[in-house]
């Protein structure tokens, strides 16, 4: 639609109109592999199908062209001042409005409001492609994210007139804290003499709250097969082939044994109640489930059709954003495991797309415009998947695995 109304592909109206305007000389407004001479390597996890964990090898990310809007430009941290700056100015440089009066109160202003999560710590309202939120009696704009083999955020203190870009070649981690934590001591340093704001502690993913309530025997029912979780300290260990190992946290309920014998998929804990010192009953972990001993399970599982049994396996496809994911069957219902450990429910569409074999992604009742649809299934097994929003996946595992 730009390059209809400017007349000038993508790159270059962006080119004209934003960096030139801004100085922003050693920006290019696409990725291309022209470019990759100047910047910096990106890295990635060794294993991509898999939970991160600490102290996990390294290598150099996937080389990409990229020509859109969500994460084409390649910059310098210089430039990506000048570029905060134009928002802490209202969207002017100098004398020259960059952004109209109009399209920088639209676009700062929230217009949908967004739980908690991700690269920000507290609730905060979406505009049109910027962040808006209030903390500790200050205002704050910018927007954060990442792309393959890069994470960076910015964020702008409107309230003290004052900017920070972070740019990590890497990706995970927290970008939020650390910029909070920038702008807080650019804003003593400007008032001299003020006190200097504690440094953020590292988080440390292995430290659970209230391990105890975890610790016990769980048993699977169906396989036979155990698990033994130990609280040491602070830290929560379960048995495993090399020794006991300390779990790591990934989000909420969701942790990751750093052992191979775990691999793919994280442990997921799931208590008696609502009440966060309820004791933990129940593991799940891929397809299995283990019922912690002297507990009944919370769950006996539903009925399923029989040719699901032929949909749950391994996928992956040569998109550098999302490679991969895991289908997994337990309790007689589906799931779509991504690799950094999350997880989501997959609903059988109605009428048609359901003969199709066609599922929504998320639970029954609550609405998206994401799917899946296994096709075409040989034999015992799916050999393909098409996801509306990511294209086709390819089995890439033998016969699957059960529920």
């Amino acid at each position: 639609l730009l390059e209809d109304i400017d007349g000038r592909g993508y790159g270059e109206a962006l080119r004209r109109r934003i960096l030139e305007p801004l100085g922003m000389t050693a920006t290019d407004a696409v990725i291309s592999h022209a470019a990759y001479h100047r910047m910096a390597t990106g890295y990635v996890p060794w294993h991509d199908d898999r939970p991160r964990r600490r102290g996990d090898t390294l290598v150099p990310a996937t080389r990409m062209e990229y020509g859109a809007g969500d994460g084409s430009p390649a910059a310098t941290a210089g430039d990506m001042a000048r570029y905060a700056r134009l928002w802490l100015n209202g969207g002017r440089s100098g004398a020259r409005a960059i952004v109209s009066p109009g399209s920088y109160a639209r676009m700062t202003a929230p217009a949908i409001s967004m739980e908690r999560g991700g690269d920000y710590e507290h609730d905060y309202g979406y505009g049109f492609g910027i962040i808006s939120h209030d903390a500790d009696g200050h205002h704050f704009i910018g927007h954060g994210g990442s792309t393959v083999g890069f994470r960076a955020i910015m964020l702008a203190d409107r309230t003290d007139g004052l900017g920070v870009v972070i740019m990590v070649n890497g990706v995970g981690g927290d970008t939020y804290t650390p910029a909070r934590y920038a702008l807080r001591l650019a804003a003593a340093i400007r008032s001299g003499g003020g006190v200097l704001p504690d440094v953020p502690p590292l988080p440390d993913t292995t430290r659970i709250p209230n391990p105890a309530r975890y610790a016990g025997d769980y048993a699977n029912r169906d396989t036979g097969g155990g698990l033994s979780l130990r609280a040491v300290g602070e830290t929560l260990q379960v048995s495993a082939p090399g020794g006991p190992a300390a779990l790591e946290c990934i989000a909420g309920n969701a942790y990751c044994a750093p052992d191979d014998a775990f691999d793919p998929f994280p442990l997921r804990f799931r208590a008696a109640g609502d009440d966060p010192d309820a004791p933990v009953i129940e593991i799940e972990h891929g397809s299995d489930v283990y019922t912690r001993v002297g507990f009944a399970s919370a769950d006996d599982g539903a009925a399923y059709p029989k040719q699901w049994a032929a949909l749950p396996g391994h996928y992956r496809s040569h998109a550098p954003y999302v490679s991969n994911f895991y289908v997994a069957l337990r309790r007689g219902r589906l799931y779509l495991a991504w690799p950094d450990g999350g997880e989501e429910a997959l609903t059988p569409a109605a009428g048609e797309a359901a003969a199709s074999g066609r599922f929504r992604i998320g639970p029954p009742g609550e609405p998206t415009a994401e799917w899946l649809r296994f096709e075409p299934v040989v034999g015992r097994r799916a050999l393909r998947v098409r996801w509306a929003g990511g294209g086709d996946f390819y089995r890439v595992d033998g016969m699957g695995n059960g529920g």
